[in-house]
């Protein structure tokens, strides 16, 4: 199972933080444009760390990627948003602790 990766704590944690840092940054420079996200963003914080898991930080993402998912069906935005948040958990998946190099999930001009 996906959920069960076991990756060293502090880079996870690290990359974890950063990817929440990420994803806060598009949700306030786009949510005025786009009102999906205002809603998308409530969502996510509903979504809790859960420290049953062996890695509780995947995990997250991981149940935030799939909202956005979801979300992203009916939403251009948001599914722009998902491709990218998803590549970077994938790399921390992976060990690769190389995030995308991007500011932002989003980029609009």
């Amino acid at each position: 199972m996906q959920d069960r990766i076991k990756i060293p704590g502090d880079a996870t944690e690290k990359n974890y933080n950063l990817i929440l840092l990420k994803l806060d940054r598009t949700f306030q420079k786009f949510k005025e444009k786009f009102p999906e996200l205002v809603d998308l963003e409530f969502k996510i914080n509903t979504i809790l760390l859960d420290s049953s898991q062996i890695n509780p930080f995947y995990y997250r993402l991981q149940n935030i990627c799939h909202l956005l998912h979801i979300e992203a069906q009916h939403s251009y935005v948001i599914r722009h948003i998902h491709h990218n948040l998803c590549k970077d958990v994938e790399n921390l998946a992976n060990k690769l602790h190389d995030l995308e190099e991007t500011e932002l999930y989003l980029d609009i001009a």
